[in-house]
Parts: C-alpha cells; sequence; structure tokens
C-alpha cells in the first residue's frame, strides 16, 4: 500500500501510523463539507458525458432504423424496391449495433470507477469518531496508496478509478491539487512536523 519514493529514508513505523490515523480522522470528519469538492475532482476526472451523449443518440439511431425495417418487413406484399430497402436496412442495423456495443465496452470502465468511488464514500461515512483504533481493513478500502515523499512529506492516494495506478503517475502526486491537507507531530527523531494530503487520482 505505501510507495517510497527512490532514495529517501526509510520511515518510522509510528510515524507513519500517526500520520495515516490523523488524516483518516480529518477526512472522516469534514468529509460533509468536502463531498462536494470530492464530486466535482471525480467528475473532471472521468468526464463521460461526451460518451454518454454518443450512446445515447446512436441508440435513437439504431430504434429509428430498426422501427423502419420492420414496418417495411410486416407489409403483406413486398416489391423489389422495399426487398432491396430492407438489405440495405439490415446492413446499417448491424453496422450500428456493433457501433453501439464498441461504444458501451468503452463506458464499463468509466461505470466501474462510478461504482468503485460510491464504495469509497461508504468507507468514509462509516468511520466511526472519535476513531479509538486505525481500522486497517477501511483505510485500505479508501486510500489505494501512501506516497512517501521524503520524512516530512505524506500523499495519501484514493484512486476513483476501476485500474490499478502506474507508477508514472504516482511520481506527480506532490504537485497535485489535494482534497484535504493538514500537517500533524511526528514520532521520529530530528523531525517535528510531518506534512500530509489526501488527492484523488
Amino acid at each position: 500500500m505505501s510507495e517510497r519514493k527512490q532514495g529517501t529514508p526509510r520511515i518510522h513505523t509510528k510515524t507513519a501510523t500517526r500520520v495515516t490515523r490523523k488524516a483518516t480522522i480529518a477526512l472522516a470528519r469534514k468529509f460533509s463539507e468536502l463531498e462536494a469538492k470530492f464530486d466535482k475532482q471525480v467528475n473532471k476526472g472521468l468526464d463521460n458525458k461526451p460518451l454518454e451523449r454518443k450512446l445515447k443518440n446512436l441508440g435513437n439511431d439504431l430504434k429509428a432504423f430498426k422501427d423502419e425495417y420492420f414496418k417495411i418487413l410486416n407489409n403483406t406484399e413486398l416489391d423489389p424496391a422495399s426487398i432491396a430497402l430492407i438489405n440495405e436496412l439490415e446492413d446499417i442495423i448491424i453496422k450500428k449495433s456493433i457501433d453501439y456495443v464498441r461504444l458501451e465496452d468503452q463506458a464499463l470502465p468509466q461505470q466501474a470507477s462510478t461504482s468503485r468511488v460510491k464504495v469509497i464514500k461508504k468507507e468514509i461515512r462509516s468511520i466511526e469518531l472519535p476513531m479509538e483504533d486505525l481500522p486497517i481493513d477501511k483505510v485500505k478500502q479508501i486510500f489505494d496508496k501512501i506516497v512517501i515523499v521524503d520524512q516530512e512529506n505524506y500523499v495519501f492516494v484514493i484512486n476513483t478509478t476501476s485500474r490499478p495506478l502506474e507508477k508514472e503517475s504516482l511520481k506527480k502526486v506532490a504537485e497535485m491539487n489535494p482534497l484535504l491537507e493538514s500537517r500533524c507531530k511526528a514520532k521520529n527523531k530530528g523531525i517535528e512536523f510531518v506534512n500530509w494530503k489526501i488527492i484523488l487520482l
């Protein structure tokens, strides 16, 4: 779950546990205020409206061609022109159906992301405050990775997609706009505070 940036010193477990606990509590406590910001960042990442529009338009086209096809087919007498039109419509319907299935396949990962976001929100809301112990199972459901930039900077990554996070995307987390950020006292010698932030990917 934890990602340590290459070249950084090993982090004391007590500090890591403390920072994780503080970040989890802060997220749970402030989530009602943060939810709109959370949703906005998720929607910006997904941007599935163009795909939904394409699917809807293609679905409407497909229905219109099928209606026309069955209207002609239901005529008792078919002349050569009607038979030619039926054959042409069959080809169009087959092609449009293949396009529709292909587009649906593109939409599936986004639907999985929406489902994943619902699970994350449910886990955040289910944290009972004040939090006595660190609920490791919930933490793993909420935070996909904890990136330790250095001894004084931690980044908690919420993966809102259904895909595993790539190392390349994790390299940029320290510069990303956070959902929430703060700092807490460190447990290791020589470091007074640890800055932490929560970001969405």
